[in-house]
C-alpha cells in the first residue's frame, strides 16, 4: 500500500520521489525499534518490506504511466532533464518578500507555508513545540509519529527548496502531513480537560469558518489570519493565482467596445 500510494503521488508530482529516502529512513528505524531481536531478523525485515515496497512502486508507475511501456529510458532521461532544468533555471521572475527574483533562495517555502496553513494548523504546530519542551507532557506525545511526520515535511522542504522555480503552491504534497501534526498537538492538549484549551479550540474553528466561507469564491485568495491574511500576505508574495489582473483585463476590454 505504502508503494503504491507513492507511486501515485509520483507520478502527480514529481518532487514525491523524495519518498523514497523518506521511506529508507523509517526502515533503517527497524534496526533501532526491534532491538531485542536478532541482528539477522531485523536486516532480514527490512530488507523484506523494502523489495515489497520497491516493487509496488514500481509496479504502479509502469501500468499507470503507458509511456514506460514503449521507451521507459527515454522516459527517464526526459524526467531527469526536466528536473535539472528546474533546479538550475526559473521561468521568470517573482515576487517575494518585496522584491522580484528568480530564485528567492531557501526561507521561500517556510516563509510561504507560515501563510498558507490556517490558524488552527498553526496554533496546532505551536502546542507540538511547547509540549515536547514541557516535560509533564513527554510521555503523551506519540513521538515516533511526530519524527515522521517532521522528516516528510523538513526532506520536501529542502528537496524542493534547490529549485529556482518557486510557487507556493508545490507545498502541497506537505499539507497533509502538517495539518495531522497540528491534531497531534490538539489532540495532546485537549486531553489534559483543561477548560481554556477547548474554549481556543472553539474560537479559532468559528474564525476559520467565517474566514473559509468569506474566500469560498476565490479560496487560493486565503491566508493565515493569525499572521495578518491577505492584508499581510501581499507584501510577501503574489496574491492568488491573478484573478485581480484578469478582472482588470475583463473590464478594459469592456471599455473599449463602448
Amino acid at each position: 500500500l505504502a508503494g503504491a500510494t507513492a507511486a501515485l503521488a509520483f507520478l502527480a508530482k514529481s518532487p514525491t520521489l523524495l519518498l523514497a529516502p523518506v521511506t529508507a529512513i523509517l526502515f533503517l528505524t527497524i534496526l533501532w525499534r526491534r532491538r531485542q531481536q536478532p541482528i539477522t531478523l531485523r536486516l532480514g525485515e527490512m530488507v523484506r518490506l523494502g523489495v515489497i515496497w520497491l516493487v509496488s512502486f514500481v509496479a504502479v508507475c509502469f501500468l499507470l504511466f503507458p509511456a514506460l511501456w514503449a521507451s521507459p529510458m527515454q522516459v527517464l532521461q526526459l524526467t531527469s532533464s526536466n528536473a535539472n532544468r528546474h533546479i538550475e533555471e526559473a521561468l521568470r521572475p517573482t515576487f517575494f518578500m518585496g522584491e522580484v527574483a528568480f530564485d528567492h533562495g531557501r526561507l521561500f517555502y517556510p516563509i510561504a507555508l507560515a501563510w498558507r496553513i490556517s490558524p488552527l494548523v498553526l496554533v496546532g504546530l505551536v502546542l507540538v513545540v511547547a509540549q515536547l519542551f514541557k516535560t509533564s507532557w513527554r510521555g503523551r506525545l506519540p513521538k515516533f509519529l511526530i519524527i515522521i511526520f517532521t522528516l516528510w515535511i523538513a526532506i520536501f522542504l529542502a528537496g524542493i527548496s534547490l529549485a529556482a522555480k518557486k510557487f507556493d503552491r508545490y507545498l502541497l504534497p506537505v499539507l497533509p502531513m502538517v495539518t495531522m501534526l497540528a491534531t497531534l498537538g490538539w489532540v495532546t492538549w485537549l486531553r489534559s480537560g483543561k477548560r481554556a484549551s477547548r474554549l481556543l479550540l472553539a474560537i479559532l474553528l468559528m474564525v476559520q469558518l467565517i474566514y473559509v466561507i468569506m474566500i469560498l469564491p476565490y479560496p487560493l485568495a486565503g491566508y493565515n489570519l493569525l499572521l495578518g491574511g491577505p492584508y499581510s500576505a501581499q507584501y510577501i508574495m503574489p496574491i492568488g493565482w491573478g484573478e485581480s489582473i484578469s478582472s482588470a483585463g475583463t473590464w478594459l476590454r469592456s471599455e473599449e467596445r463602448r
